[in-house]
C-alpha cells in the first residue's frame, strides 16, 4: 500500500515528498549522476494541516531508520537530547533525524528565539552531519519563530508550505469522515465543503465528531442540520 494513501489531497506536496524519499532510498543512483542529495527539509504551515502525518509517510517510504526529537524535557536536558539524537543518526546512517514542531523547541521566550541554544545546537548538528548520510526532516507551525541563519541554503533552505485543503479536497476529507454515517437529506459533503473550505483537516474532523457526539446524546440515528451547526460552532467559535 502507498504510504501516502491515507492522506487526502495535497497531490503536489505528496509527489515532492515521494521524490525526496526516493532520493534517500536510492541515493547511489542519484550520486552516480552527480546529484547532490539535499540534507534537510522543513514542512511548515498552520496547525492541523497534517505536516507530521506527511513527514512520517515520507520517512516510512524511504525505508531508513529514523530518530525523532520533540520537546518533552527541560531546556538543559533537551539540548543534550538533540545532540544525542544526531549522534545516534550518524552511527546508524543512512538515517533520518525528525524534528517535530521545531518552532516550539524554545517557545518559552519567542521574542529572542534567534539566540536560543536549542537552535544553535541544531545548526551545529546540521553542519556536523553533512556528508555522513543523515537527512534532517522537520515540521514547524510558524517559521517566523525560527532564526534566519537556520533557514538559509545548506541548512533548512529547502522548505515546503503545507496549506489548508482546497474545496475539492475538503469535500473528499468530509466524505471520508462521514463514511458510514447517516445524515439528514440536506447535509452532504459538497454543501459542507462550501462552508468548511479553508479549515484544516484536523478542524474538519473535530467538527464532524462534535456533531456525532450530540447526535448520540440525542439518541438520534442520523446527524441533523442542528447537530452539524453545533459541531461547527463548538469547534470554530469554541461555544459550548
Amino acid at each position: 500500500m502507498d504510504n501516502f494513501s491515507k492522506i487526502i489531497g495535497y497531490e503536489k506536496e505528496k509527489e515532492e515528498l515521494k521524490r525526496t524519499a526516493d532520493m534517500l532510498k536510492n541515493s547511489e543512483k542519484y550520486l552516480k549522476h552527480g546529484v547532490i542529495i539535499p540534507n534537510a527539509l522543513l514542512l511548515y504551515g498552520a496547525p492541523g494541516t497534517g505536516k507530521t502525518v506527511m513527514a512520517k509517510a515520507m520517512i516510512t517510504d524511504s525505508g531508513l531508520p529514523y530518530f525523532a526529537c520533540k520537546k518533552d524535557s527541560p531546556n538543559g536536558e533537551f539540548v543534550s537530547d538533540i545532540k544525542k539524537i544526531f549522534n545516534e543518526a550518524i552511527e546508524n546512517a543512512p538515517s533520518i533525524v525528525f524534528l517535530d514542531d521545531m518552532d516550539k523547541f524554545a517557545e518559552d521566550n519567542l521574542d529572542v528565539n534567534c539566540n536560543k541554544e536549542e537552535f544553535a545546537v541544531i545548526q551545529a548538528c546540521l553542519e556536523d552531519v553533512k556528508g555522513k548520510g543523515v537527512f534532517v526532516l522537520a515540521t514547524a507551525n510558524d517559521i517566523d519563530n525560527l532564526p534566519q541563519s537556520l533557514m538559509r541554503s545548506g541548512r533548512f533552505g529547502r522548505k515546503m508550505k503545507i496549506g489548508t485543503p482546497n474545496r475539492e479536497d475538503s469535500e473528499r476529507i468530509i466524505k471520508r469522515y462521514l463514511n458510514g454515517v447517516i445524515c439528514e437529506n440536506d447535509i452532504d459533503e459538497s454543501t459542507l465543503a462550501l462552508i468548511l473550505c479553508g479549515k484544516s483537516c484536523a478542524t474538519i474532523e473535530c467538527i464532524i465528531n462534535e456533531a456525532r457526539i450530540l447526535a448520540e446524546y440525542d439518541n438520534s440515528d442520523i446527524i441533523t442540520k442542528r447537530h452539524m451547526v453545533h459541531g461547527i460552532m463548538r469547534v470554530t467559535e469554541n461555544l459550548v
